[in-house]
């Protein structure tokens, strides 16, 4: 019999047969909780993950990055992001890039393909999101609108 860990296993089989994982592999932890160890729900950018671990270094240890979908902005929707301590009940973990990323069982399916970027221009820093299911984007770049066919319950 041979024991092998999780991170040598995910690496050997992506690897090896990307084309056969579960996207939604995960870990349960002892409290219930999930950590998905392989994603492609949720991208992070190099410049993104960067900018993340530089605003984490100003917060508590063990820290956790939270990404939330909320009604407003100017085209309905928008990008709620913050610091956060707490894992909630139905709250998904992804392990992106050695970054905690939490996202809320309401917002999860929202953000199925995104990409958040983060880049500065001549009006300053900023993140960039690129979600395949919106439709619509307001020109800040962080409001949007959705598709029906999307599952969007606009309220």
């Amino acid at each position: 019999m041979v024991i092998c860990h999780w991170s040598i296993l995910s690496k050997l089989f992506v690897s090896l047969v990307p084309s056969t994982l579960d996207a939604k592999a995960s870990v349960i932890l002892k409290d219930g909780f999930k950590i998905s160890k392989i994603n492609s729900m949720i991208q992070l950018s190099p410049a993104a993950t960067s900018e993340i671990q530089r605003l984490k270094l100003k917060q508590p240890q063990n820290v956790l990055f939270r990404l939330a979908i909320r009604q407003g902005g100017c085209s309905g929707w928008f990008y709620d992001m913050s610091f956060d301590q707490t894992v909630k009940t139905g709250d998904r973990v992804f392990d992106l890039n050695a970054i905690q990323l939490v996202v809320d069982a309401e917002s999860l399916k929202y953000i199925n393909g995104l990409t958040v970027d983060y880049s500065e221009d001549l009006m300053g820093g900023g993140f960039r999101f690129h979600n395949p299911q919106a439709i619509a984007t307001c020109g800040c770049g962080n409001s949007f609108d959705f598709s029906q066919t999307s599952g969007v319950n606009n309220q």
